[in-house]
């Protein structure tokens, strides 16, 4: 979510930080999660209202959200997890200490249940968010962490936008510079800025294992597109220039974004395939979810489906993020602003959940109503299978980093 709307870390939530408590080396205890406080839901006539329960059928399989709240760090923002060879799960946060950024790293050695402070990326007084993490294999495994650099100047605008990579040898406990994966002058592009790097492990056709590295990348102020470049030394060097996916035509102009992708494969021939989920502006200027399906690793896509379309008239859904767990299943998780009484994008949103048991014939038919993870305010969420019937939602409510557990039982 860039340009005017797009991902800043909110003054609301810089606000709420925690920048003076010293941090604890032990793990964060899980909360129990109490009686959300939110205003009266907005009802719409002869639709279901999803915030009623915390359970959602689709099919043969029912989604139960665990009423246990779990702390990812003391503070932060853009939570995304990242599961290790050694079965220990990392979590990367933006936190703001006394006017840095830094992007501070979590652990989990209990399959998310608890999480322990563990090390810290960078810090800096520009614009340094949206950070990403992925295990490159190895001897040792390599941890890469991607996110957005961008630097300003006196009136706090953007001069350049980098997509910078730092790596860790040790787990995710330090970590230092490796790469700028992509980077473009303010100037040169008019403005037009780059976001929300997400990376996955890839193979070409001959077999050869590299990292795909995605982004967000402006094109005019109504129109976006997910943009890739390899890395075929473990996150060293990228390839360049960086390609555009298409994932929409020449003629349109869509404002694609905050892609999140996942491996699974068709249960109707058995092909291997990824799925890409996106916020976009189809119903301008408001946002909706689609996704796209690759049958050839990324190389190419085809046409686009959607996933979710906000309730109600000039309302939201964006910043999704998806899995794909062992048995097919998959899920995405996102925020909107649908229910919401006084509405402020992206301010004022909600996060939510959609499943669907697989992908089939090249289409996903998602769950029609969602599940309320957590009420608004609540924001940009990721998600981790935790196990083949099991997913862990983690978002950022009032500038603390929490996560959920949604298990599913046929």
């Amino acid at each position: 979510m860039a340009g005017l709307l797009g991902h800043k870390i909110l003054d609301h939530v810089k606000k709420r930080f925690d920048s003076s408590q010293a941090e604890q080396q032990q793990p964060l205890q899980p909360q129990p999660h109490g009686q959300p406080q939110f205003h009266p839901q907005q009802q719409f006539p002869g639709q279901h209202h999803p915030a009623q329960n915390v359970m959602n059928a689709h099919r043969s399989h029912t989604w139960t959200l665990s009423s246990e709240v779990i702390p990812l760090n003391e503070g932060g923002t853009y939570p995304r997890l990242c599961r290790l060879s050694d079965g220990t799960l990392l979590c990367v946060v933006t936190r703001i200490i006394k006017g840095m950024h830094v992007l501070k790293v979590s652990r989990s050695t209990d399959n998310g249940r608890t999480f322990a402070p563990h090390g810290e990326i960078t810090r800096g007084q520009g614009d340094v968010d949206n950070a990403f993490l992925l295990e490159v294999p190895g001897q040792p495994p390599t941890v890469l962490a991607a996110f957005r650099n961008h630097a300003r100047g006196p009136d706090g605008k953007p001069t350049h936008f980098r997509i910078t990579v730092c790596n860790s040898m040790d787990g995710g406990r330090t970590w230092r510079f490796s790469s700028q994966a992509a980077h473009q002058s303010a100037v040169q592009s008019g403005g037009m800025g780059l976001w929300e790097p997400f990376m996955r492990l890839a193979t070409t056709r001959d077999g050869v294992p590299f990292v795909q590295l995605t982004y967000s990348g402006e094109l005019a102020k109504n129109n976006q597109e997910t943009f890739s470049v390899d890395s075929f030394d473990g996150g060293l060097t990228w390839s360049s220039p960086p390609r555009c996916l298409r994932c929409h035509t020449h003629t349109e102009n869509l404002r694609d974004g905050m892609q999140g992708i996942a491996k699974t494969w068709d249960m109707s021939t058995g092909r291997e395939a990824l799925v890409m989920v996106f916020e976009m502006t189809r119903r301008r200027p408001h946002f909706s979810l689609e996704y796209v399906v690759s049958y050839d690793d990324g190389q190419s896509w085809g046409d686009r489906g959607v996933v979710y379309v906000p309730r109600g008239q000039n309302r939201n859904a964006g910043s999704p993020q998806i899995a794909a767990c062992k048995g097919g299943k998959l899920a995405v998780v996102f925020m909107t602003d649908e229910d919401v009484e006084e509405k402020s994008w992206p301010r004022n949103a909600a996060v939510k959940a959609v499943f669907a048991d697989g992908l089939n014939g090249g289409r996903v038919s998602w769950s029609e109503h969602p599940v309320l993870v957590h009420a608004a305010p609540a924001h940009w969420p990721g998600v981790l299978c935790t196990a083949e019937n099991e997913v862990m939602a983690v978002y950022e409510q009032h500038g603390k980093p929490l996560g959920r557990l949604l298990h599913v039982s046929d």
